[in-house]
């Protein structure tokens, strides 16, 4: 074999190399996902007044059938495409 040849065994990761490699990855997001797990408190300004919410609820009690249908129904205001 010549010095510059490459052989199947140098060029294809090994099973084991690629889990391990897998572990660090998946531990280090994991340690950096909890790293910054502060509680925050979100502190709502209405900064459109005039923008409504509507819930599931509300959305079901319409009784249509689509999401559109259901939003026109509660408000006529809102068109749809």
């Amino acid at each position: 074999m010549k010095e510059n040849e490459l052989r199947a065994d140098d060029v294809v990761m090994k099973p084991h190399y690629f889990l391990a490699a897998l572990m660090v990855a998946l531990s280090v997001f994991a340690v950096a996902g909890c790293a910054d797990n502060q509680q925050t408190t979100t502190t709502s300004t209405n900064t459109n007044p005039a923008a409504r919410t509507y819930t599931g609820s509300d959305l079901q009690r319409t009784g249509r059938q689509t999401s559109g249908e259901a939003l026109q129904a509660a408000d006529p205001s809102v068109t749809t495409r």
